[in-house]
């Protein structure tokens, strides 16, 4: 029984053991499965109590239990529940909650190794516009824990360093920008740090530390082969020179302002010495007249003298006489003492006004020189900023214009940032503000600054303008980046701004084109660059020179501006920079700039650019910017002199004033636009009187505007000195066909001729 019980035992205990085992492992599938369905069904319930009491709380739970359960659509449900919360606190505007829970949602991908940038990308997003960049902190920090090693938590460096910024936490920016670049190795991420980093001493005005830690983040990015990096370094670097010209322009504008005072004081003090020496003049003239009237007065005091009667009524009257001209006499001796007083006292002021004349001479002269000297060193710095600019616009001409722009929006928002009143300092665009450029030999602006500040509700508004106008400029080129060419003219970006909002939209289109303008000045780039473009045509060219143009293609053409343009020449486009427009071939001596349409036109029917071998440009009386553009990248790289043909009137001089020296308006750009060595080639008031034009008598408007050049330092030679005044003697101008009372063909048989050969450009 025992064997035998044994062997059944055996048997049974065998059998029964799989048994066993597989009932367990039945059991133990049947209690998990019983398990998740109470965990999901208490998931369910979470979330449902959710909707009716709007329990945060509940919504953990869930979350929590679908992420113990483990499986993949669990997990998802968790994902979902936590979004849930994120939303909810949101509404409630919960924020510090709402970051912590986005931090939670990323460290559960992370533990389940999943993707996070996209969710990362996301928040960080959400932290931005929140604009609490102190709250952001927090979760980036969380971040640079949860993210692990040194390459991965760049980003989180990069956003808690630029939150910091935001909060006006200047040093605890610095300070991460530092760890980040300790623990980086990759050249393109450390240089990105190191270009903030140079931002950050820029605006703390540590100007060495940010031109070192620049050169250091330019030297990375190149390594690293990060060109879009390279150029916003470069624009950095530039910006940072542009600082220190505006800081050496205040210092000189101080300076000019002194001597304007020493200068005035001089005036005044020849002024009064002017009329010092009037006085001791006049005075002297009184003297002489009262001694020769005393001298009168004696003679006659001494005629009554020697005749005067022994006795008798006559004698006692003449003694009456007598006396009475001896009390005029000394009232006469009194007043030319007096006279004499007035004399030796006006005497005195004129003499210690010639000493302090002399002084102030010599006081004004240490300041010239000392003016002479900021003014070399703002064009030395200038000349720096612009070749950075110049590198940066030869590695990517889009992005050197979109980062540029971007570092003034920079500069605003860090015055906000640090509560500091937003403005931006520009040029005072006055002709008193306008100089002579010695380096680049045009006429530019000064170093007077005005400054547009958010002080006022204008200020403000134009600030707000500025930001909406910086942003519209960077999606057309970011659009045109992307392989869209993108572009807008000045009048559709007046329209545009009607979608900005009553505060943000422009009043009319003259408030855009000067913000433009200001845009330009600031950064340096010009509007083209911008993708802005005038509403007019550009102007017509005729001559034997070729030019290759890319089309909107993209495609390279071959044009020649004899013979393969019709009678109304080739049209110069908006854009004439390099990457647009290059000269190919030139077979001419020279370029002529002739104002108005029928003497281009009479020029063209004539033959006179072949017979010249001339090119022949039609600048439609006052220039475009592309047109002086075109003259000037003619006369530098092909070295063809540049003749300007206008009528005889102020208007007309200074259609060739902007063609050879700058525009007021535009005198930011002198150095792109002007042609220096441009000469003029009529109609000048001495050819009106040596040709006896026919002529209009001069408007009050066109006496005004002579009388204006002749202090113009665009019109300072001789030459514009005395032709100026010589038409305001005759009160007389005259127009380019005026020159056909000799006949069609008295221009190109006579008149050019004879002016081309004075200038020594024909035999």
């Amino acid at each position: 029984m025992t064997g035998d019980g044994d062997g059944i035992g055996d048997r049974d205990m065998t059998g029964g053991g799989d048994s066993a085992r597989d009932a367990t492992a039945d059991a133990s599938a049947g209690m998990k499965r019983y398990r998740t369905g109470l965990l999901e069904k208490k998931g369910d319930i979470y979330e449902r109590l959710e909707e009716f009491g709007g329990m945060t709380e509940s919504l953990l739970k869930a979350a929590s239990l679908y992420r113990e359960m483990g499986d993949e659509e669990s997990w998802l449900h968790s994902v979902e529940a936590v979004r849930r919360i994120i939303a909810l606190e949101s509404r409630r505007g919960r924020v510090e909650e709402e970051l912590r829970l986005r931090g939670d949602l990323e460290r559960y991908h992370v533990e389940r190794g999943k993707p996070v940038g996209a969710l990362y990308a996301e928040n960080v997003e959400r932290c931005y516009s929140l604009g609490k960049p102190m709250l952001a902190v927090a979760f980036f920090r969380r971040g640079i824990e949860l993210h692990g090693g040194d390459e991965e938590t760049f980003p989180d460096h990069l956003h808690l360093a630029r939150s910091f910024l935001s909060g006006g936490k200047l040093v605890e920016a610095g300070a991460t920008y530092q760890e980040a670049s300790r623990r980086l190795s990759d050249p393109g991420k450390k240089g990105m740090i190191f270009r903030e980093l140079g931002y950050l001493y820029r605006i703390t005005g540590e100007v060495k530390q940010a031109a070192k830690t620049l050169e250091t983040a330019l030297s990375l990015a190149q390594r690293g082969g990060d060109r879009e990096g390279e150029i916003r370094v470069l624009c950095e670097l530039e910006k940072l020179a542009d600082d220190e010209v505006e800081r050496e322009k205040m210092v000189r504008s101080a300076h000019i302002n002194e001597m304007a005072k020493v200068i005035a004081l001089r005036d005044k003090l020849t002024e009064e010495n002017n009329a010092s020496q009037k006085i001791i003049r006049e005075t002297g003239k009184i003297i002489e007249a009262q001694e020769a009237e005393r001298a009168e007065k004696h003679s006659l005091i001494d005629s009554i003298r020697e005749g005067l009667p022994e006795a008798g009524p006559d004698r006692t009257r003449q003694l009456a006489v007598m006396e009475k001209l001896r009390t005029a006499v000394d009232r006469m001796d009194t007043s030319i003492e007096n006279l004499n007083r007035t004399i030796r006292d006006n005497q005195s002021r004129k003499l210690s006004g010639q000493e302090e004349r002399t002084r102030l001479a010599s006081r004004l002269t240490e300041l010239m020189k000392e003016d002479a000297v900021m003014k070399r060193k703002i064009e030395g710095i200038e000349a720096t900023a612009a070749g950075f600019r110049e590198r940066a616009l030869k590695l990517d001409p889009m992005l050197a214009t979109s980062a540029k722009l971007d570092t003034l929006e920079e500069d605003i928002y860090r015055h906000l940032a640090t509560g500091s009143v937003p403005q931006i300092t520009i040029p005072t665009r006055t002709k008193e503000n306008i100089e002579f450029s010695d380096e680049k030999r045009v006429f530019r602006y000064g170093s007077g600054l005005s400054s547009r500040s958010a002080k006022s509700t204008d200020g403000a508004n134009m600030l707000m303008r500025t930001a909406y106008v910086i942003d519209f400029i960077d999606d057309m080129i970011r659009t045109s980046l992307a392989g869209k060419n993108r572009s807008s003219t000045l009048r559709e970006l007046y329209y545009i701004s009607e979608s900005w909002g009553k505060l943000s939209k422009f009043g009319t289109q003259n408030e855009s084109n000067n913000l433009i303008e200001d845009l330009e000045i600031i950064s340096s780039h010009l509007r083209e660059n911008f993708h802005l473009r005038p509403e007019e045509d550009g102007a017509r060219v005729i001559g034997n020179i070729t030019l290759r143009e890319r089309n909107r293609k993209g495609e390279w053409k071959d044009i020649n501006c004899r013979n393969d343009v019709g009678d109304s020449g080739y049209t110069i486009p908006y854009n004439v920079e390099k990457e647009k427009l290059l000269f190919t071939q030139v077979d001419a001596d020279l370029v002529i700039a002739i104002e108005t349409g029928g003497m281009f036109d009479r020029l063209v029917e004539n033959g006179f650019d072949e017979e010249a071998r001339a090119v022949l440009v039609h600048i439609k009386g006052q220039p475009a910017r592309s047109t002086r553009r075109f003259l000037k990248r003619l006369n530098e790289e092909t070295r063809l002199p540049v003749l300007v043909f206008t009528d005889g009137d102020p208007w007309s001089y200074r259609i060739y004033a902007s063609i050879a020296y700058g525009a007021i308006k535009t005198a930011h750009l002198s150095h792109h636009l002007a042609t220096p060595s441009a000469e003029f080639i009529g109609i000048t008031p001495s050819d009106i009187l040596s040709y006896d034009l026919p002529t209009d008598r001069l408007s009050d408007k066109d006496l005004e505007a002579l009388n204006s050049e002749l202090t113009d330092p665009r019109f300072a030679d001789e030459f514009w000195q005395n032709e100026i005044s010589t038409q305001l003697k005759i009160k007389k101008k005259s127009e380019q066909q005026a020159l056909a009372k000799y006949g069609l063909d008295f221009v190109t048989e006579t008149y050019l001729p004879e002016k081309l050969r004075e200038m020594g450009y024909m035999g």
